[in-house]
């Protein structure tokens, strides 16, 4: 996938609509998580700044790209 989002500066809200409506499709949310899954580095990484919150919800950042993050909360 290509990146959407500006290297720098700020996204313009139609940048971050469409990248929100692409991870909102559950095959792609899937994909996502089962490359993570698949690849022992990454896993390892994800796994570093994965934690509880004291509310009982857990928190794991699944990818990074300067300033942006995706975090899946559950």
């Amino acid at each position: 996938m290509n990146t959407l989002l500006p290297r720098e500066g700020q996204p313009t809200p139609n940048q971050v609509t469409e990248i929100l409506n692409a991870v909102s499709e559950p095959h792609r949310l899937q994909k996502i998580i089962q490359s993570i899954i698949t690849n022992p580095e990454q896993l390892a990484s994800v796994s570093v700044n994965a934690f509880g919150h004291g509310t009982g919800m857990e928190r794991i950042e699944l990818a990074v790209n300067g300033p942006y993050s995706l975090r899946y909360n559950f």
